[in-house]
């Protein structure tokens, strides 16, 4: 559900059930950490998922946005649920160095288990920080490389950081 209040602010909600009869699919989207992709292990799964997302452009070359999303899982024939949450904050910079660029940057929290089942596994919390930048070549094709840095991966404390550099190629017909 999308509300545009003006050309300048939009507002969106997402609401997801999904249901899972194997126990192999994960609630978060493969987006969070091994845990909490199937927060109840291998067992049937319901879920609700909710999500608001928004967004705010200060001039045509500034805009701020932004998301949060909720997850309640639930075991299927058998007691057991948990809740998972995310968030994340974005400043994107339209056509930047020229019309139909992009450069942004995202800081935010990857799904984790917040209360339930699993709920003290996951000792810490991760938080990333992208960056990417979508060159437009033509009104065709663009290239969008970009590079994330996860801190406390799988919301583990002193694990590793993790660096991931992607290059993504669009085209458009």
């Amino acid at each position: 559900l999308e509300y545009k209040a003006s050309k300048t602010f939009g507002l969106g909600f997402t609401y997801v059930r999904g249901y899972d009869t194997s126990g192999s699919v994960s609630v978060t989207g493969g987006t969070g950490s091994l845990l909490s992709n199937r927060p109840l292990g291998n067992f049937k799964t319901s879920s609700d998922n909710y999500g608001v997302q928004g967004s705010f452009a200060f001039s045509p070359a500034i805009t701020l946005g932004g998301w949060a999303g909720y997850t309640s899982a639930n075991r299927e024939g058998a007691a057991g649920n948990s809740t998972l949450f995310n968030w994340a904050f974005n400043l994107a910079l339209p056509d930047f160095g020229k019309k139909g660029n992009l450069a942004a940057v995202i800081v935010g929290q990857q799904p984790k288990i917040t209360s339930g089942v699993n709920s003290g596994r996951e000792n810490t919390t991760n938080f990333f920080v992208e960056g990417l930048y979508r060159y437009q070549m033509n009104d065709k094709i663009s290239i969008t490389p970009g590079l994330m840095v996860i801190f406390n991966p799988d919301n583990v404390a002193n694990r590793p950081t993790a660096f991931i550099g992607t290059i993504r190629t669009t085209f458009q017909f």
